[in-house]
């Protein structure tokens, strides 16, 4: 089932950077020239041709100021330009952004690692270099915004990869990152790639425990109290660190099978799906198969702090074959899904922020025993099936024994 956590940003760019995989800000602040794209770049060990698109291409803004209107479109175009055949993505050669640890905020090539904040500085080469480790050794001896190269070796070939140091305005304060060209590595699963610890927190209704309204509204709320008393205190307040925690939220205990939490802001983008991370920026501007605004039922339910409500919608459920539409405009699937939605804020400086956290449940996987306790659906179900069955056998079997004894009878 999906399961959709909603935060509606309201205002700034830095808000969406929140739970975003990419920054609207470095999106906003970087553009190719035309004329300028990876396509330049013959071979992968042409430092001078590396050097030099990244020296057309970086123009870091200075203010941060954009509009939520601007982040978006500015994200999304991000995206756009970054697939093959774009500005700074072609075959092995693509762009990556870290922070000055080595987490990544985008990756070009491997959009996962970036949306799950995945860490590049213990990625070695052949010879068991470190090249983003040296990459960020390097550039933080050296002044902002110049460029500084690493040879290294991928699958026997000598190659380079070029990166430099840049400011940016996000969420009130200064944060440095690193832009990198030219470096190439194994996939994902690679084990040498880190993430950031998650915080210990049970909650005291996970994911696989949701099964009707009362424990979908706890679910909810669980999730609320993890973000400020389990993240917000583990990275200081310091809300530019959370995209480094993002995925967290993508396994137990607030993923179990269908269920998930999703994020979108108030233009209806999805910014974090709990899911599917290749989900994150694209647009819940659709209607189901019943004329339903499933992004307006949603942001109109949770509408400020506090306020929150069920809406019901018909959706895709990720584990049913055959419920699917593709058709844009259109909602994904045709399976009736309801989610519980609360608006809540983030203490951003300067920035008057209300998000909208939400998850929900497909109500068909849940039964109703007739004295209304819900049993969990589908195989979970069949199990509780079976052992109530077992029970009951036992029972009688017991019960038709003591009768036999009581009247000197035996089997």
């Amino acid at each position: 089932m999906k399961k959709l956590v909603l935060f509606c940003v309201m205002l700034g760019c830095g808000a969406i950077l929140v739970f975003s995989g990419a920054s609207p800000c470095l999106a906003h602040g970087f553009h190719g020239d035309s004329g300028t794209t990876v396509k330049d770049v013959t071979a992968a060990n042409d430092e001078t041709a590396i050097r030099d698109l990244l020296e057309h291409v970086r123009k870091p803004h200075a203010d941060g100021s954009i509009s939520v209107d601007q982040g978006v479109a500015s994200t999304l175009e991000f995206y756009k330009d970054y697939k093959d055949g774009g500005h700074w993505k072609s075959g092995s050669l693509y762009v990556i952004v870290t922070d000055m640890e080595g987490y990544a905020f985008f990756h070009a090539n491997y959009p996962v690692i970036g949306k799950n904040g995945g860490n590049l500085s213990g990625v070695k080469d052949d010879n068991g270099k470190s090249v983003v480790q040296e990459l960020l050794t390097k550039a933080e001896d050296t002044e902002l915004n110049m460029t500084v190269c690493v040879d290294y070796v991928y699958n026997g070939e000598p190659r380079v990869s070029c990166a430099y140091r840049y400011e940016d305005n996000v969420l009130g304060a200064s944060t440095q990152r690193l832009l990198i060209f030219g470096f190439d590595h194994a996939d994902e699963d690679d084990a040498s790639i880190a993430y950031a610890p998650c915080p210990d927190f049970t909650p005291s209704v996970t994911a696989g425990q949701v099964m009707d309204d009362e424990t979908l509204q706890k679910f909810v709320k669980e999730g609320l109290r993890y973000v400020f008393s389990s993240l917000a205190p583990h990275i200081k307040f310091d809300f530019s660190k959370l995209p480094n925690y993002r995925h967290c939220m993508r396994e137990e205990p607030w993923k179990s099978g269908a269920i998930y939490m999703f994020v979108m802001t108030s233009t209806t983008t999805v910014i974090f799906n709990g899911n599917d991370p290749l989900l994150e920026d694209t647009n819940l501007k659709v209607v189901d198969e019943d004329g339903i605004n499933v992004g307006g039922e949603i942001i109109k339910t949770a509408s400020g702090t506090g306020v929150g409500g069920f809406v019901d919608y018909k959706w895709d459920h990720p584990l049913i074959d055959g419920d699917e539409v593709r058709e844009d405009g259109k909602s994904p699937g045709t399976t009736p899904k309801r989610s519980y939605v609360e608006g809540f804020e983030i203490p951003i400086p300067g920035q008057s922020v209300v998000f909208i956290i939400g998850s929900g449940i497909y109500p068909g996987d849940y039964e109703d025993d007739g004295g209304g306790c819900a049993v969990a659906g589908s195989a979970d179900a069949s199990r509780s099936a079976a052992a109530n069955l077992l029970l009951i056998v036992s029972a009688l079997f017991l019960a038709t024994s003591l009768r036999r004894r009581a009247s000197g009878k035996r089997t």
